[in-house]
């Protein structure tokens, strides 16, 4: 019996806002504390993904 889990589909979903979640950033290493607001920090991530 083999046990695969692997999915035949991926779905992407387009982000609307990029933030730093403080209940999560403490264990993340891909959040960084700033002195940006969420206004900036969407605008940059936008920038860098396109």
């Amino acid at each position: 019996m083999s046990l695969v889990q692997s999915p035949n589909a991926v779905v992407m979903i387009c982000p609307w806002n990029f933030y730093s979640n403080p209940e999560t950033s403490r264990d993340n290493a891909f959040q960084n504390i700033t002195n940006n607001d969420d206004k900036d920090i969407s605008g940059l991530a936008k920038k860098s993904s396109t």
